[in-house]
C-alpha cells in the first residue's frame, strides 16, 4: 500500500490509541491521482492503515484542526 501513497501534508492528530496507532487528518495522493483530504489511521511506525471513524471527542479535535487550516 505504501508504494502508492504520498503524504502531502499531515494536518494533525485527531486521536491516539493505547497501542500507539494515531488517527490523523492528512492531505494525501494515492496512485498518482490528485491529492485528497482524509481521516486515516496510521501504525505506530507511521505507515498508513485503514480509513477511520471518529468518536465525538475526536470530531471536536478535528474541528479545532480545521479551524487552523488556511489553504
Amino acid at each position: 500500500m505504501e508504494d502508492n501513497f504520498e503524504l502531502i501534508k499531515d494536518l494533525g492528530i485527531i486521536g491516539r490509541s493505547e497501542s500507539g496507532y494515531t488517527k490523523r487528518l492528512v492531505l494525501a495522493k494515492w496512485y498518482g491521482k490528485p491529492p485528497v483530504y482524509e481521516v486515516r489511521t496510521f501504525t505506530p511506525a507511521g505507515r498508513p492503515s485503514k480509513r477511520a471513524g471518529m468518536t465525538p471527542e475526536e470530531l471536536v479535535t478535528l474541528t479545532e484542526i480545521l479551524n487552523t487550516v488556511n489553504d
